[in-house]
């Protein structure tokens, strides 16, 4: 059900094994997600990590009702953070079909890469289309266009499986 969402901003932030800046550790999906957040990257990178770029992963798992000493920072458990961060925002299957707008905004204010759909304010200063909410903040950028995102709703919207009565 979260496929499409989840894929795009994978697409935007990275992979399962990533570490910012630029690097990974093949081993990060094998690790417990307290270990995920103080490994560090097969070239030093000890900055956001996993498919989601997460910047707090222990926080962040916690917010999940996972345990960060126990649980593994796999793909299941990175797919279920960032589903807990997509909650956290108030995006809901309704508002990615009736008001994308907004769910592009309040998904691009929760991760870097991913671009507003319409000219805003952003963090530091006024972003337009295709720009990243982080523009001008610690170097972040957009890293997929607005189109991806719009064509990620519009598979999301046609899943056939969506319940508008609740939240993800």
């Amino acid at each position: 059900r979260y496929g499409p969402i989840l894929n795009l901003i994978g697409s935007a932030e990275g992979g399962y094994t990533s570490i910012a800046p630029n690097d990974k550790n093949d081993n990060l999906t094998n690790m417990t997600i307290a270990e995920a957040a103080n490994a560090k990257g097969e070239n030093g990178g000890t900055g956001a990590i996993g498919k989601y770029q997460l910047t707090n992963p222990i926080q962040q798992a916690v917010n999940a009702g996972l345990d960060p000493e126990k649980d593994l920072f796999n793909e299941e458990n990175q797919d279920l953070i960032a589903i807990s961060l997509i909650k956290g925002r108030g995006i809901t299957a309704d508002m990615i079909i009736n008001d994308p707008i907004r769910a592009a905004s309040l998904l691009a204010m929760e991760f870097a890469g991913i671009p507003v759909l319409a000219d805003q304010q952003g963090y530091v200063q006024s972003v337009q289309r295709g720009q990243s909410y982080y523009r001008g903040f610690n170097g972040n950028r957009a890293t997929i266009t607005p189109e991806a995102v719009e064509a990620a709703f519009k598979q999301f919207s046609q899943t056939g499986q969506l319940d508008l009565s609740k939240r993800f």
